[in-house]
């Protein structure tokens, strides 16, 4: 597949995927094409991206939260959505917040400091990061002893079922539902 890509490319692709997942030559992607618009993703590679996203990382996290919680356990979930202000770090220039790059954050550590310069809201990010963190390794089960800024929230609030991520930002905040509608869309279309 080339990059830029374009519809038939991302058509393609997810034939490719979607044929792996069912175990059929020609899957039928037109319900995927459909739910992602790519005036609203900015073009086609970020539709491929947003469709990876949902598929391999945001709904799966989304059920197995649920079944987790279910299963009487207390889970927490976080979203990161930090950004330097203005964008200094040059991997976030090009990849944004990209999985595991939080982890410049958690272990408090902006190497290489050629890259990575830590401003004062780095430095915030990087406290808010240790005393979750720290609180879940001190307290069991609660990442809210000592109470921090903003409690962190269960991820499945047991009377509405709504599903709550705690924001990573400079300050936190909670975020109900995130993606639902296309996590529901993706639970009916793979049969969950």
């Amino acid at each position: 597949t080339k990059l830029p890509m374009d519809e038939d490319s991302v058509t393609l692709a997810l034939k490719h995927v979607m044929g792996s997942r069912f175990k059929v030559d020609d899957p039928d992607v037109s319900p995927i094409m459909a739910r992602y618009d790519p005036s609203t993703y900015g073009g086609w590679t970020h539709v491929m991206s947003m469709v990876l996203r949902d598929y391999v990382f945001v709904c799966p996290t989304r059920r197995a939260t649920r079944a987790m919680a279910a299963a009487g356990n207390d889970v927490y979930n976080y979203h990161m959505v930090f950004q330097q202000t203005p964008i200094a770090w040059v991997d976030y220039t090009f990849a944004g917040n990209y999985h595991l790059s939080e982890l410049y954050f958690v272990f408090d550590n902006a190497w290489p400091p050629v890259i990575h310069d830590y401003n004062k809201a780095c430095t915030t990010m990087a406290n808010t990061f240790g005393t979750y963190w720290t609180n879940m390794a001190n307290a069991p089960h609660s990442p809210n002893h000592p109470e921090p800024t903003s409690p962190w929230p269960l991820a499945v609030n047991e009377t509405s079922g709504e599903m709550t991520n705690l924001l990573m930002d400079v300050p936190t905040s909670a975020q109900i539902d995130y993606n639902k509608d296309l996590c529901d869309f993706w639970d009916s279309y793979l049969g969950y």
